[in-house]
Formats: C-alpha cells, structure tokens, sequence
C-alpha cells in the first residue's frame, strides 16, 4: 500500500524569529567602560607590584583591555586610555620582575 504524504518538515517555513537586528540590540554605555579605566588605573597606580596574580594579568592584557577600548565610540579617547593602562603596565612588569 503506497501513501502519498506530504513533507512533515517542510523546507520553505519562513523564520519564527524574524529578521536580525541591523546592529547590536545592546550598545555600551561609554561611562561603563571609563569607569572601569579609572578603576585600574587607580589599582595600578597604587600598587607597587600587580596587584593581580599572573594568569588575571594575562586575561587583562590579552581579552579584557582589547575589547574595552574596541567599545569606545571615541578611538581618540580610547587611544588616550590604552596609553595611560599601557604605561603603568610597563611600570608594574619591571617592578614586579625586580621583586621576583
């Protein structure tokens, strides 16, 4: 006995969620992510030595500072900040180094 049945799964099913947003639904909100700068910093500039152990470090340098200054809307100020987290980077690698 042959049964003609029609496709249970059919192929041309338009999308249940509709069309994707043209850009992010969620922007940063820039004070965020100065904020957090200024969080850093004045823990840097405080500290003698990182005040994070080597693994945090490596997370802060490698994902966490790229993608912060990625999201400011002002690469001027995204530059400056970069400049300033860098240089107290170079500062705590040396004196972290010499206390080692």
């Amino acid at each position: 006995m042959a049964f003609n049945q029609p496709n249970l799964f059919s192929e041309d099913q338009d999308d249940l969620f509709g069309a994707a947003p043209a850009q992010s639904a969620y922007q940063v909100n820039p004070q965020h992510i100065r904020n957090r700068f200024i969080e850093f910093l004045d823990l840097m500039q405080k500290a003698e030595v990182w005040p994070w152990d080597e693994g945090h470090v490596e997370t802060l340098k490698e994902l966490t500072w790229p993608y912060l200054f990625a999201k400011m809307p002002d690469q001027a100020e995204a530059v400056a900040w970069k400049a300033k987290i860098e240089a107290e980077a170079t500062r705590l690698d040396v004196a972290s180094k010499k206390a080692a």
